[in-house]
């Protein structure tokens, strides 16, 4: 089994020096050597290796996202048998995300693979979870998985579109509960890209108090990239404020005389609809069902950045 393993950086590519870690300076290619003296490794595995992206993954970006999408591009899908992309977790459930959206439909598994602590930590899941990667390839199981070994040795497989975020507390990945598995495509999404990803999704967030009138929508995320979309979190029952002229329908017809839609997210599938849910509905703020806060970032992104937006957050997006 020949497989190709595709560094960005993260814990699991990280190493030490004076209490501080970093990502780089030969962190990457231990996971490798620790996978070869475990146990657990498989015999007569090979590997390949790439390195498009070297980041603490707090510092993923549109741009390195980019890197990473050109990368498996350029991959001969006929000379794998499945990729492996180490990352970081802070930011794992945004880029299972977007690669579970643009990858999926790939005759070839991919498989991301993160670290709690870092490999120089005895206590560290990093080789665990590239163990469970390797072997989840073995299986043939096609799409976009995400490895995780918790504390208690619970081996979890996540799909990609149903990762959250890591959590806070008990530094544990696991799935959203409800979401629903996004339509295979005849071929993976990503050949089919006519432009690159831009930073056109700003993201808003909800609390007791929120005053949208003090929020200045930017002309620009990045330079050259114009907002063209605002994603609303949502609260559990899919709802946001609406009372007063500082409220998100007021902001909502402050961003459609600028042209830029507003979307809500997470949204429960065939949840009781509320009066402030259907004043948002009527106020132009479109509901992204089904899908966690990541996907739904992922989806908009690789969405906007396109000139026909509309087409690519469709099930049957653009395909090759």
């Amino acid at each position: 089994m020949h497989l190709l393993v595709v560094f960005t950086g993260g814990t699991i590519g990280s190493s030490e020096t004076d209490g501080v870690l970093a990502a780089g300076a030969g962190g990457t290619r231990r996971l490798l050597q620790l996978y070869a003296q475990s146990p657990r490794a498989r015999a007569g595995v090979t590997f390949d290796t790439i390195e498009p992206v070297t980041t603490l993954s707090e510092n993923m970006s549109v741009e390195k996202w980019n890197r990473l999408l050109a990368a498996l591009r350029a991959v001969d899908v006929t000379a794998y048998d499945g990729i492996i992309v180490t990352h970081g977790t802070d930011t794992l459930g945004y880029t299972a995300a977007l690669l579970d959206w643009l990858w999926r439909g790939s005759p070839l598994p991919l498989w991301l693979v993160s670290a709690g602590p870092s490999l120089d930590d005895p206590a560290s899941n990093g080789v665990p979870n590239f163990v469970q990667a390797v072997e989840g390839i073995a299986d043939g199981t096609l799409g976009v998985w995400v490895a995780w070994q918790t504390a208690a040795g619970e081996q979890r497989r996540i799909p990609g579109y149903a990762l959250r975020q890591c959590d806070l507390y008990t530094d544990e990945m696991q799935a959203a509960a409800g979401v629903i598995a996004p339509a295979v495509p005849e071929q993976p999404r990503l050949y089919a890209l006519p432009r690159p990803l831009q930073s056109v999704v700003l993201c808003v967030r909800p609390y007791p108090g929120i005053d949208y009138a003090a929020i200045q929508i930017p002309t620009a995320i990045q330079p050259g990239a114009a907002v063209k979309a605002v994603l609303h979190e949502g609260y559990h029952a899919a709802t946001a404020p609406c009372e007063g002229v500082s409220s998100l329908p007021a902001f909502a017809a402050r961003c459609r005389e600028r042209g830029i839609a507003v979307y809500l997210a997470p949204v429960k599938p065939h949840a009781p609809v509320y009066q402030s849910a259907d004043e948002l509905r009527r106020a132009g703020v479109q509901s992204l069902s089904g899908m966690t806060f990541e996907t739904a970032y992922a989806r908009l992104v690789a969405a906007y950045s396109q000139p026909d937006p509309a087409r690519w957050l469709c099930e049957n997006a653009p395909q090759s």
